[in-house]
């Protein structure tokens, strides 16, 4: 081949080759730097979008969880609320019930002559009737009580209930007894009991002649307690002196129901 006809087929080739890298080039897509494609932003938009959807989807949903809870919480506060008003008014209601039916023990303002004994040399009694006042029976009643004479008979007195306290008396079972409700017709004839009440030491001259001539030379105090049928505990506090005229009033401390 001549050098001629070898310079015209590589002059050929070369062009094939060119056209064909032409051809290539022309098939490519070429992307600045900078650019965006429209659907992968369309994608992200939509993406942010749902995102923002499920977002304010679940605050709402918290928001009325919430409001729920709060809901919730204030109906649990109203019905404890009910039911401890309703405990209440059955409390309360017991309590006015039992008040109004317990017995009342307490003694009789009626103080015959012959239940007072004051002998010189001897100890100075009294038989304290008591009846129950109340609607329902006093079972279980037993007493205690003393007589003090002398100057300091108050102060005694007042050291006698507090040395008492509020405990339960100690009785045995042949000393209690029931009161039943009800009234005396005739205050010689008592319905309820009675308990002899005295001095721990006889009686000296000058202590009756104290007890004539001067007022609360003399002291009388009693408890008697009682029990309803229910086996709840009351017990009546009292206290009575003497005046110089013969009359046996109430103290002015120590008169109480419990």
């Amino acid at each position: 081949m001549s050098k001629q006809n070898r310079h015209k087929n590589q002059q050929a080739s070369a062009t094939n080759d060119n056209a064909g890298q032409k051809e290539n080039t022309n098939r490519h897509v070429y992307i600045e730097p900078g650019a965006k494609i429209d659907f992968v932003q369309d994608l992200r938009d939509k993406y942010d979008a749902s995102q923002q959807d499920s977002t304010s989807h679940s605050q709402k949903i918290l928001f009325w969880t919430k409001i729920s809870a709060a809901l919730l919480f204030i109906y649990a506060g109203l019905t404890f609320w009910q039911g401890y008003l309703t405990r209440e008014s059955i409390n309360n209601s017991s309590k006015h019930f039992q008040i109004d039916q317990r017995p009342y023990v307490w003694k009789l303002n009626y103080l015959p002559p012959k239940n007072i004994h004051i002998v010189a040399n001897e100890r100075m009694w009294i038989n304290i009737h008591w009846v129950n006042y109340g609607k329902s029976p006093a079972v279980r009643t037993s007493v205690t009580g003393k007589i003090f004479v002398g100057p300091t008979a108050m102060q005694d007195a007042d050291q006698w209930f507090t040395n008492l306290g509020v405990g339960p008396l100690v009785a045995q079972p042949s000393e209690e007894i029931i009161v039943v409700p009800g009234i005396p017709s005739d205050p010689d004839k008592p319905v309820g009991g009675y308990s002899t009440i005295m001095t721990d030491d006889i009686l000296k001259q000058d202590d009756i002649d104290r007890m004539l001539h001067t007022s609360y030379s003399a002291a009388m105090v009693l408890r008697i307690q009682y029990y309803d049928m229910h086996g709840n505990r009351y017990w009546s506090d009292l206290c009575f002196s003497r005046y110089e005229v013969g009359s046996f009033p109430d103290c002015n401390r120590h008169n109480e129901i419990h």
